[in-house]
């Protein structure tokens, strides 16, 4: 019986030895899968960081780009403000290089130069901020004045003594005015 039961214990070691093998394998195999997709997971990080970094690279490109024709639209744009200023300057040249005693013909020649000046900076769309008779527009003008007036309106514009300009709707330089309270 000794014998029999050593038998058995021997197929029931082998048994556990056969299902110990056979973990073994399913484990190897789980282990080569676990690999393989480790392998993979690298190659796609590799892939993602390739990826970050060119994108990063491009993106560092385009700030620079675009910096460079951001400083080229200035540069053109001061070049056409200052295209437009130069032919008065010149009228101011000759007129101060003209010699006479004649009043008159010295105020013609200013009155000439202002509109020219006028039409240069109208050409680049600046306006005057109306203001006279005007409701007062903080956004507009700056009280540096109140008076009391019972013949006009409440918070009237009665008086500029600096005009004040602006592009569209951006104001360049607010009016300081005198408002009535």
């Amino acid at each position: 019986m000794k014998n029999k039961e050593k038998q058995e214990q021997h197929k029931e070691v082998e048994k556990e030895l056969e299902k110990t093998n056979d973990e073994k394998k399913e484990l190897k195999a789980k282990l080569k899968d676990f690999k393989k997709k480790q392998e993979e997971s690298e190659k796609e990080l590799a892939a993602m960081k390739d990826s970050y970094q060119r994108l990063a690279a491009e993106f560092e490109n385009y700030k620079k780009r675009t910096q460079k024709e951001k400083e080229a639209i200035y540069l053109d744009s001061v070049a056409d403000t200052i295209k437009t200023i130069l032919p008065v300057i010149d009228n101011f040249e000759r007129a101060l290089a003209t010699e006479t005693d004649n009043a008159q013909s010295i105020k013609e020649g200013m009155d000439m130069i202002y509109r020219q000046l006028k039409d240069a900076i109208l050409k680049h769309g600046v306006e005057e901020i109306p203001s006279v008779g005007k409701p007062f527009d903080p956004t507009l003008h700056n009280a540096v004045m109140h008076s009391q007036d019972d013949e006009k309106e409440d918070n009237v514009v009665v008086e500029e003594f600096q005009k004040g300009y602006k592009i569209k709707d951006k104001v360049i330089r607010h009016s300081m005015v005198k408002v009535v309270n």
